[in-house]
């Protein structure tokens, strides 16, 4: 019931993908014949975590807004951290274009 929520400055920024997405990466990368070593599965974006906490409270209609700066940013988190989706892109694309005949 509060409409206020503690929370930190927000700044870090992270590589936020749908979980949908992220499962197509997976299995296409899994089933592709010739795909070998690492792969980054990933949006590829930064976002902020203030952007991301603000859209979810947007979506969900949750009356409540951020108390910035209620917690401080933990000094061991990286300030940004995000995916190279170079070759992800890459392979996702050949799948769909071979999907399509």
């Amino acid at each position: 019931g509060q409409q206020s929520f503690p929370f930190t400055t927000g700044k870090s920024q992270y590589d936020f993908i749908d979980v949908a997405e992220l499962a197509d990466q997976i299995a296409v990368a899994s089933v592709t014949p010739g795909v070998t070593g690492v792969i980054n599965c990933s949006s590829g974006e930064p976002v902020s975590l203030a952007t991301q906490v603000e859209a979810f409270i947007a979506d969900n209609a949750l009356g409540i807004e951020l108390e910035y700066g209620a917690f401080p940013d933990r000094p061991y988190d990286s300030p940004a951290v995000w995916g190279d989706a170079t070759r992800i892109r890459q392979i996702m694309a050949e799948y769909a274009a071979t999907a399509r005949g």
